[in-house]
């Protein structure tokens, strides 16, 4: 994906990733998370806007919200560079990832479809169907809908991509390693069985 992309960081882990996206409505913090899932080899990648809640005195990921802040291609083009750099870490995890709203999955699947030359060289990607609460993968195909994606890093794939992805430590965000979505998508995806063919 070739276009500008916002200064991220990441825990230790390199499992949380955090970046400020400036728009049209203002600044909002957003956060990415890759959660391991029951199959070690599947983790859940998520995203969304970090909100304090004054109730709880906590944080939580308001992975529902749509901020129409006329960022989205640097807002998807940021989450796939933490994809690469998460991937270039762990090149052996399979990572799935679905909207808490159809239309938004729709709009996966175009950015996909939009970039797929480019993802293809270096990601096997697959679309994905929740049937009776397991997780099952199927070629790519844009003429069909899907419950969420599949993508695996090509095995042939040794160079690191990302030549702008300085990714800074921040140590602060080991504090979100548990954190809450909003949607509960993530605490029901972790639990579920995958049934991969590849």
């Amino acid at each position: 994906m070739n276009y500008n992309k916002y200064e991220i960081s990441k825990d230790e882990s390199s499992t949380i990733y955090d970046f400020i996206s400036i728009g049209d409505k203002g600044k909002f913090r957003k956060v990415i998370s890759f959660s391991p899932s029951q199959n070690p080899s599947v983790y859940d990648l998520s995203f969304g806007d970090l909100k304090y809640d004054v109730l709880t005195r906590m944080c939580a990921v308001d992975d529902e919200v749509t901020n129409n802040n006329g960022d989205i291609k640097i807002v998807l083009a940021t989450v796939a560079k933490a994809v690469y750099n998460f991937t270039d870490l762990n090149p052996d995890i399979t990572l799935f990832f679905r909207s808490s709203d159809t239309r938004k999955t729709r709009v996966y699947k175009r950015v996909i479809m939009l970039n797929l030359d480019k993802l293809s060289k270096n990601f096997n990607i697959y679309g994905a169907r929740i049937i009776d609460n397991q997780i099952r993968d199927e070629p790519f195909d844009y003429k069909k809908d899907f419950d969420g994606f599949l993508i695996q890093r090509k095995k042939n794939e040794t160079t690191k991509i990302i030549k702008d992805s300085k990714i800074v430590l921040n140590p602060s965000l080991n504090e979100f390693r548990n954190i809450k979505f909003k949607s509960g998508n993530r605490d029901e995806i972790i639990k579920m069985e995958f049934k991969l063919s590849f």
